[in-house]
C-alpha cells in the first residue's frame, strides 16, 4: 500500500520486470489527484504491444518509511493496470523507484520491508545483474558424488522470480552438464 500525493493508501504492484512507475488513469482521474505535466509522452511495450502513454510527475510517493519527491510516472489505461494475476491494483512500482531502496522479503511473516538504502550492504546480501527485464542471481553448482569421476564447479545465473516456490534448472542443460540423470522421458 502506498500514498500518492498524500492520498491513499492505494494498492500498487511491485514489479521488478517493469522499469517505470505506472499509475492507472482511473485512480488519477477519479481522485482529483493533480499531477505535473511537461507535455511528455513515452512509447512503451506493454503486454506485448507498443503504445504511447502520457508522462506525468507525482509530487510525492510514500512507500513504507520512504518518501519520494517529483516521481516520473506513466499513465496507463485502467484495464491494463488491474490485469496482473487478477489482482486489483492501481499501478506498478518498477525498478526506477525500487533501485533506491533496500527491499527485504520476509516470507515466514509475509512481510515486505521497504526502506532507504544504507550506504553499507548488510552481510549475506547477494549481488545481481539485469538482463532486460530480468534480475539474474549468480550461483555455483557443484557436481560430486556416486559415479562422478571428477568434481566440477559451474557458475550460472538464475532468474529471480519472487512469485515461484521452486528452483528450476533447464532439464536438458542439467543432464548434459552431468547435474541430472536422464531416465527414459524424465530427468532426476
Amino acid at each position: 500500500r502506498s500514498r500518492l500525493n498524500g492520498m491513499g493508501p492505494h494498492r500498487l504492484v511491485i514489479d521488478v520486470s517493469f522499469k517505470e512507475l505506472a499509475l492507472d488513469t482511473l485512480i488519477v482521474e477519479g481522485s482529483g489527484m493533480e499531477l505535473l505535466s511537461r507535455g511528455e509522452e513515452e512509447e512503451i511495450e506493454y503486454y506485448g504491444r507498443k503504445e504511447k502513454v502520457p508522462v506525468r510527475y507525482l509530487q510525492t510517493l510514500q512507500l513504507g518509511g520512504a518518501t519520494f519527491q517529483l516521481v516520473r510516472t506513466l499513465l496507463i489505461d485502467g484495464e491494463d493496470a488491474s490485469g496482473m494475476g487478477g489482482l486489483r491494483s492501481y499501478g506498478r512500482i518498477g525498478r526506477d523507484v525500487l533501485e533506491t531502496l533496500r527491499l527485504t522479503v520476509h516470507y515466514p511473516r509475509r512481510l515486505l520491508l521497504l526502506e532507504p538504502s544504507p550506504s553499507e550492504v548488510p552481510p549475506g546480501g547477494v549481488t545481481y545483474t539485469s538482463a532486460g527485464r530480468f534480475l539474474l542471481i549468480p550461483i555455483r553448482l557443484e557436481r560430486e558424488g556416486e559415479g562422478v569421476t571428477e568434481d566440477v564447479d559451474v557458475e550460472v545465473n538464475l532468474v529471480l522470480d519472487a512469485g515461484t516456490s521452486n528452483t528450476v534448472l533447464d532439464r536438458r542443460w542439467a543432464a548434459d552438464a552431468g547435474f541430472a540423470k536422464k531416465k527414459a522421458s524424465q530427468t532426476v
